[in-house]
């Protein structure tokens, strides 16, 4: 266990301490959903996504309501350390498409301008989740979280706080409900590069467990070219589940971590009457300690302490 935490804190430090080393020579994306190299005049707004995270992006169009969303092929699925649905194989995929909608809310007096978002996450496979005789039909669809939450951007930082209602479809398991709170820095000087966010997670079905995260998400361009002006991001991230949220079993304080890098590439070649568009692609290494790995109370997870998952997708917002 000791030798887990090492593991996770030396890989955090070593990514950290290589991206702060380009300093001022990175730029800082408006855009989590789909960053654009447009017009500097584009609206500007923050939403929650379904997880608890809170993001600021910008769109050519000039409404107050807004839909975005996105389709990702992942090789694996993992959530928060655990095994969610597929397995670390590169011949079975999982398939996560998002829709959701953003309503932009001005400011009024002294308080500042808001938005209140809703959607849905979905996760469908082409194996069937969950080798068991539990599952239901669609036995290839295995969730559909639904989420809905308010944000706002004070001075440098972004606040939201998200609901999300973990559904399974093939009926594996129950309905789960959380609610989560976070905050991220936003500002144009360094440390608004790195985008550092702090989140918390509490069950609210079960009235207990606590989840904790820090994270980094810092980014560069590595193109000046107007129709394809490619990011590159190294997101890094620690989670501590505390009183049970993850294990069941010695689990007053469980931790993993996770690093990666990913492209972004803007579809800037679409017309901006059609919203932002981009292409996404990456590799995420997960690190967990064996109170995580063995919490699996189904025995599904044949995975290791080390998990290595690649994505792609397409995001868009409009």
């Amino acid at each position: 266990m000791r030798r887990n935490w090492a593991v996770v804190a030396a890989t955090g430090i070593l990514l950290f301490s290589g991206v702060a080393a380009w300093g001022q020579a990175a730029t800082m994306a408006q855009a989590p959903v789909v960053s654009s190299a447009r017009a500097a005049d584009q609206n500007r707004w923050v939403f929650v996504g379904p997880y608890g995270d809170v993001y600021r992006t910008t769109t050519p169009l000039n409404n107050k309501l807004h839909v975005w969303g996105s389709f990702e092929v992942w090789t694996s699925d993992y959530f928060r350390g655990l095994f969610d649905g597929v397995q670390e194989d590169c011949c079975d995929l999982s398939y996560r498409p998002t829709l959701a909608m953003t309503v932009e809310i001005p400011e009024c007096g002294w308080f500042p301008a808001w938005t209140l978002t809703g959607g849905i996450a979905g996760a469908l496979s082409d194996v069937a989740p969950f080798d068991s005789d539990d599952v239901g039909e669609p036995e290839h669809w295995y969730q559909a979280d639904v989420f809905a939450g308010w944000a706002a951007e004070i001075g440098d930082f972004l606040v939201g706080i998200t609901w999300t209602a973990y559904t399974y479809p093939n009926d594996i398991f129950g309905t789960r409900q959380e609610i989560a709170i976070a905050a991220r820095y936003a500002g144009d000087d360094w440390l608004g590069v790195l985008e550092p966010q702090v989140k918390a997670a509490y069950n609210i079905e079960s009235c207990s467990g606590l989840y904790l995260e820090g994270s980094l998400r810092p980014h560069m361009s590595l193109s000046d070219e107007p129709r394809w002006p490619i990011e590159l991001s190294f997101p890094i991230a620690v989670g501590i589940g505390i009183n049970d949220y993850i294990a069941t079993e010695g689990g007053n304080c469980v931790v993993f971590g996770e690093v990666g890098a990913e492209f972004l590439i803007p579809l800037n070649f679409i017309p901006p009457e059609y919203g932002n568009w981009g292409l996404t692609a990456g590799v995420f290494l997960m690190i967990r300690e064996d109170a995580v790995r063995d919490a699996d109370a189904g025995g599904f997870d044949d995975g290791d302490n080390c998990i290595l998952t690649g994505k792609l997708g397409l995001k868009w917002a409009l």
